[in-house]
């Protein structure tokens, strides 16, 4: 569900500008503002980054509360970079063998011992020495391999290990032109920071909200993204080289706005063909 914003914002929040959409948008002309005419726009501006946020559950998906102009709108990132990592192991498939061997002894000694008795540990115990010997001798040789020159052949091979969960670092550098504006920039900040925390309990902690992130105007030619948790929010109040804040209000004048995310869903084939 949507978070609400009449319960579940701390006090002194300001009312969002359009309350039905829950949106705090910067610049305020984000969306309303006239790009100018031709090849590269006209009307309002399309383009820019949104993101609401809902309570965590399982199985959410990016079309729960996913509303043009809701949430928080931002501009396009500086950049929008998607990295899909895949996590592969190197084995040693000689290696693997060697260890499996170095425990075959006291496993066949306790098998046959339990089915034929003391013979049966005995000859139990001969042959898994015998495996085991092969394994100590392969992890000898290992050993001494700088004074032969010679080492055991380790048959690499590459094991497929997971899908690794997807991170996002989005960096703006944000400068309010009025008042208004850096009320606004404020409001965002705190909401990003409120939405990433839990909530203490007695005994437990309830989940951070789950951001639901949406480029516009179309995805399909960048990328999409899955629910996120936010893990880090970085805000530089220096960004123009040094301290610079207006006169009347002691708002910076310019920020930089850093956000990392992670994906608390992996992706495969389904999801990718279906999804992205």
């Amino acid at each position: 569900m949507p978070v609400n914003f009449n319960t579940q914002l701390p006090t002194g929040f300001p009312t969002p500008p359009n309350p039905t959409l829950n949106q705090y948008a910067f610049p305020n002309d984000l969306t309303t503002g006239n790009s100018g005419s031709g090849a590269k726009g006209s009307g309002n501006r399309n383009y820019y980054t949104q993101i609401n946020f809902v309570n965590y559950t399982q199985g959410l998906n990016n079309t729960q509360a996913v509303v043009p102009g809701g949430g928080i709108l931002l501009p396009i990132p500086k950049q929008l970079n998607d990295q899909t990592v895949m996590v592969w192991q190197p084995l040693s498939m000689t290696e693997t063998a060697a260890q499996a061997m170095s425990q075959v002894n006291p496993l066949a000694t306790a098998a046959l011992g339990s089915v034929f008795g003391p013979a049966g540990a005995t000859v139990g115990g001969l042959a898994g020495a015998l495996v085991s010997g092969a394994g100590g001798v392969i992890q000898g040789i290992n050993a001494v391999s700088p004074l032969t020159g010679a080492a055991v052949n380790p048959y690499l091979y590459m094991l497929f290990k997971q899908p690794d969960f997807k991170e996002f670092q989005f960096r703006w550098t944000l400068a309010p032109n009025t008042p208004e504006e850096s009320n606004t920039l404020a409001t965002i900040i705190k909401f990003l920071k409120f939405h990433m925390l839990p909530e203490l309990g007695t005994f437990f902690m309830t989940y951070p909200s789950i951001a639901l992130v949406k480029l516009f105007p179309d995805d399909k030619f960048t990328f999409k993204l899955r629910p996120c948790a936010i893990t880090n929010v970085i805000v530089d109040y220096t960004a123009g080289g040094g301290p610079s804040f207006f006169r009347d209000t002691g708002a910076p004048t310019v920020v930089n706005l850093t956000v990392v995310m992670k994906e608390i869903q992996i992706w495969d084939k389904n999801s990718f063909n279906s999804i992205g």
